[in-house]
């Protein structure tokens, strides 16, 4: 069985280019981010490549272990309210009661 998309349905190039163009700028920021970590800790700091390198790959392992139980979890989760939405409403009070600690009571 071949389950091609008829060319009515297709979405044409150029609108994909110019949603996907949209994260051009945060990921060019993130990639220099990281860069200049690595010349910081290594010409400011003194750190070796070897030490810089087990730093950050820390949030990469992290994300590689937790993303596919989280993802699973979300997958499987069945509420009257959906499957993603009380991931979130966890999340909101989270950060709104990090936020009021970290930054009110500065």
């Amino acid at each position: 069985m071949h389950l091609a998309t008829k060319p009515e349905g297709r979405i044409p190039f150029s609108l994909l280019a110019a949603y996907g163009s949209g994260g051009i700028i945060p990921i060019a920021l993130f990639n220099i981010a990281g860069m200049l970590i690595g010349l910081m800790g290594n010409i400011s700091l003194g750190l070796s490549a070897f030490w810089l390198g087990v730093i950050m790959i820390i949030p990469r392992l992290w994300d590689a272990l937790s993303d596919p139980i989280i993802g699973h979890l979300s997958d499987n989760t069945r509420t009257r309210w959906g499957r993603r939405r009380p991931f979130f409403a966890d999340r909101r009070t989270f950060c709104c009661c990090n936020f009021r600690y970290h930054v009110v009571d500065s």
